[in-house]
């Protein structure tokens, strides 16, 4: 009997990682793989055995390989991380996430916000140098799911039950490991609206190309979702309300709460 791997895919909201955590905590995996960059697993290791979460914070924003302020990109693996020493008694956790790829993303996300302000004090989108950055970005993520899938076989090996959390790159992992284990993926935090650029960036993940009027559309709603959501609260926070804008029509989306586990 093969191994099985579940790749459980979770939004940038709230609601995503309140639903990992009960995934983790009902499912009890013997192997629990984050998509944190693997720099980050002794810290997350030493989170679920000793340290509390302030001491990991404070070693995150001591090391200077880490992006900073670190406390902007790891926001949103915060409730994970908080109930980890809680839900990871007898599991082996492991950082997935490539960090050459993950330094990349980091790099991406300042050209992203440079041009942001650039095109939001000129009320002007110069649509070419925003669908070469978000292409290069894609081809950055695309090239780094081989290597994460590598390097989830090499550590999972012995292991009868692994899970997986991932974002949206979920069926590109699943193919990568289908081979070797007896996959399945579970989408959390539904109903979920993509924000704007991610839907440019899949667009052209699966299509190579798009054409000016819609790159322009999306990174306008994009400079708009950035003026009024994010500038006010957290990315998590931000990307709930604009859920709950765009799925306004669905009875109780907008109200509801999802209690922490």
């Amino acid at each position: 009997m093969r191994p099985s791997l579940g790749i459980v895919v979770k939004p940038p909201t709230r609601r995503g990682a309140i639903e990992a955590v009960k995934s983790i905590r009902r499912l009890r995996p013997e192997a629990l793989f984050l998509n944190l960059p693997k720099r980050m697993e002794k810290y997350v290791r030493k989170l679920r055995e000793e340290a509390s979460y302030e001491e990991f914070m404070e070693e995150v924003m001591e090391d200077p390989w880490l992006p900073q302020p670190s406390g902007a990109w790891i926001k949103e693996h915060e409730i994970i991380l908080k109930h980890l020493p809680n839900i990871s008694e007898q599991i082996d956790v492991y950082c997935y996430q490539d960090d050459e790829s993950f330094r990349e993303d980091a790099e991406f996300a300042l050209k992203i916000a440079l041009l942001t302000v650039r095109d939001a004090v000129r009320g002007e989108v110069k649509v070419d140098e925003w669908i070469d950055v978000v292409k290069r970005g894609v081809e950055s993520s695309e090239r780094a799911l081989e290597r994460e899938a590598n390097y989830i076989s090499e550590n999972g090996s012995g292991y009868g039950r692994i899970l997986c959390v991932s974002g949206f790159e979920a069926k590109e992992m699943k193919e990568n490991l289908k081979d070797l284990y007896d996959t399945w993926i579970k989408y959390l935090g539904q109903p979920y609206h993509f924000p704007p650029l991610e839907i440019l960036r899949r667009i052209l993940r699966r299509q190579g190309e798009v054409d000016d009027e819609t790159a322009e559309k999306l990174v306008k709603e994009h400079i708009r979702f950035i003026r009024e959501y994010v500038y006010y609260m957290p990315f998590t926070e931000a990307v709930e309300k604009w859920v709950a804008e765009k799925l306004y029509w669905m009875p109780g989306r907008a109200g509801d709460e999802v209690r922490e586990a």
